[in-house]
């Protein structure tokens, strides 16, 4: 999915759904998709912590750095965004789009 730059994923179909964010280090945060750049870095709100046997961490409003995404569901049931959104090696390459400049 390219977004209208021609860069990066585009993710405005997500936003305000609730997404699963799968991390690095097999960490797991739930929370409602606000905000998002072109290095893929997101804002979460009413964020938490996902573990087996702990109870839940309520982290409020998150940024999470793009590269430390292994990949995310949408856990709402739009049929259009329900996929799974796994981000392609080349966006975890270091390599930096250009930035939109308005």
């Amino acid at each position: 999915m390219a977004s209208k730059q021609g860069y990066g994923a585009d993710l405005r179909k997500f936003m305000d759904l609730h997404v699963d964010i799968h991390l690095n280090g097999d960490r797991r945060v739930q929370g409602i998709l606000k905000g998002f750049d072109p290095f893929l870095n997101i804002v979460l709100d009413e964020a938490f912590t996902v573990e087996r046997n702990q109870p839940q961490q309520r982290l409020g409003t998150v940024v999470i750095r793009g590269n430390s995404i292994k990949f995310w569901e949408n856990l709402e049931g739009s049929s259009d965004a329900q996929l799974l959104v796994s981000l392609p090696a080349s966006a975890l390459s270091g390599q930096r789009p250009p930035i939109a400049r308005d």
